[in-house]
């Protein structure tokens, strides 16, 4: 659906943000940042590195190891998978890109998503299939988390992992903008298991942030 929404959408330029994205500021300013007016787009990167895309995927859709080295240029000093849970992208820029993205996730299920996890990676390996690997971006700069220290939220996180973790669980990422200021959080887990009438408590939660890297692989 998101690949699909930012083909359909009336705007130049487009901003994507999930549902659980809560902004810190206005984002208006970032259309603006050098590297986006060149390239066109920016991604923000997940806390993963490993184990999430196979190398596979490049052949599959007729591409060879010179994209995928490419990418990893644009993935900066960090080379993390991408986060989709926001999106920046020039349109008229990148149209091209869009329309492959929206392609590889139309045949996701039986295909494309047995290389990788969701649609997260399908928009740097449409920008190869586009051939503009050169030109595909994140943000160089880590995400950040917040953290939770209970296990009984409603969601019920799973107790095994949650100690292996020394009894924190991640709740959300946090993202920067190119300068490395917070802009904005990403809710990615628990986010539909608030009871409704009831906001929760610093109390309850005992959220903290954690303004470094997240270094998971």
């Amino acid at each position: 659906m998101k690949p699909y929404a930012l083909l359909q959408s009336k705007f130049k330029e487009a901003f994507l943000l999930d549902c659980d994205v809560v902004l810190r500021r206005d984002p208006a300013y970032m259309f603006d940042a050098p590297l986006f007016r060149e390239r066109g787009n920016y991604f923000w990167s997940d806390i993963y590195g490993t184990g999430m895309v196979k190398d596979e995927v490049f052949p599959y859709v007729g591409l060879n190891k010179t994209v995928k080295d490419a990418l990893n240029e644009g993935k900066a000093d960090f080379n993390r998978y991408a986060e989709s849970g926001q999106v920046m992208i020039n349109r008229a820029q990148h149209l091209d890109v869009l329309e492959w993205t929206w392609f590889l996730n139309s045949f996701s299920d039986k295909h494309i998503y047995d290389f990788m996890y969701g649609d997260k990676d399908t928009y740097g390996v449409a920008f190869g299939m586009a051939g503009k690997a050169h030109m595909y971006q994140h943000i160089n700069v880590p995400p950040g988390g917040v953290f939770t220290n209970l296990a009984h939220l409603g969601w019920n996180p799973r107790a095994g992992q949650m100690k292996k973790q020394g009894n924190w669980w991640l709740q959300g990422l946090v993202h920067y903008d190119h300068q490395g200021e917070v802009l904005l959080l990403h809710r990615v887990t628990g986010e539909v298991h608030v009871p409704a009438g009831h906001a929760p408590r610093v109390s309850q939660y005992q959220l903290s942030v954690a303004a470094a890297a997240i270094t998971l692989g």
